[in-house]
């Protein structure tokens, strides 16, 4: 294919010359998504990227918030499913990179959050003062 040559993966054995191959077998995903519902989902993405970006900068959400990271990690899958239709090596990389960010960043939060211990006092003042407070928030306050 033009991608493994281009990018020197000509002798590549494993799973990204698989990938590549399958990216541009247009057949293959015309069987699965119409180039316009591609596209729609590009445009969902970008909308949910300048979305949250917009949230964040208004104070409405927080950047270290479950919102503002789910929020990107969506954009990150729908951007890179609109590039099986028309394929950009540097947008992939950069989507699959935000992708994994994103999961670690809500995998880290779900640990610390499960970590997170509070005296019975404690946890009967924030259950009575601030009932939806996050149990690791709670801890730094």
């Amino acid at each position: 294919m033009v991608y493994q040559h281009f990018y020197g993966l000509d002798g590549c054995a494993g799973g990204l010359s698989l990938l590549l191959n399958l990216i541009s077998d247009g057949d293959l995903l015309d069987q699965f998504f119409s180039p316009e519902s591609l596209e729609i989902m590009g445009l969902i993405g970008v909308a949910l990227y300048l979305g949250s970006y917009v949230l964040l900068q208004l104070g409405l959400i927080m950047g270290s918030g479950n919102l503002y990271t789910l929020m990107n990690l969506a954009a990150a899958c729908l951007v890179l499913a609109s590039l099986m239709h028309a394929f950009n090596l540097s947008s992939a990389i950069i989507q699959v990179a935000w992708i994994i960010i994103s999961v670690v960043g809500l995998s880290r939060r779900a640990i610390l959050n499960a970590l997170v211990r509070l005296s019975a006092e404690d946890q009967e003042f924030l259950t009575a003062v601030f009932p939806n407070m996050p149990k690791l928030m709670a801890r730094r306050f």
